[in-house]
């Protein structure tokens, strides 16, 4: 088990949960209800992959940096989906923003910062499934 990703899935489960709560008081109900679903789904991914981080044979140095690009990526997700519900940024989410907007800058960095979150969890689920398809 990792602890780490254990912990962290819990915090982000929390999380979660309170932002259930942010579809009343942000500027886009629907990118709120996105934010309160993805931060329960990635703190999913994390509980389930850190009850199974037995199966993942990766060196120390690996399986560290995949950790980090686990938790980076799920609470990253979630917060800037979060601060798009607040801002009324859409252009990550058109569907959910749509009607909505923010400033050029405001557009440009949640787009910059979900691609990045995005690329950190799947670069974090690639190391994990090297490591539970590698043999001992």
């Amino acid at each position: 088990m990792n602890e780490r990703l254990v912990r962290a899935g819990v915090l982000l489960a929390l999380l979660g949960v309170v932002s259930g709560f942010a579809p009343i008081v942000v500027k886009n109900s629907r990118m709120g209800l996105a934010a309160h679903v993805g931060g329960l789904t990635n703190a999913l991914l994390l509980l389930a992959l850190g009850a199974v981080w037995s199966m993942v044979r990766l060196p120390s140095n690996r399986a560290c940096l995949a950790t980090r690009l686990l938790v980076g990526g799920g609470f990253g997700n979630w917060a800037i989906t979060l601060l798009a519900s607040m801002t009324g940024a859409r252009e990550f989410a058109p569907l959910a923003g749509a009607g909505y907007g923010a400033s050029p800058v405001v557009e440009k960095a949640t787009l910059v910062l979900i691609v990045i979150a995005g690329v950190s969890s799947l670069a974090g689920v690639a190391m994990v499934l090297a490591g539970v398809a590698r043999k001992t």
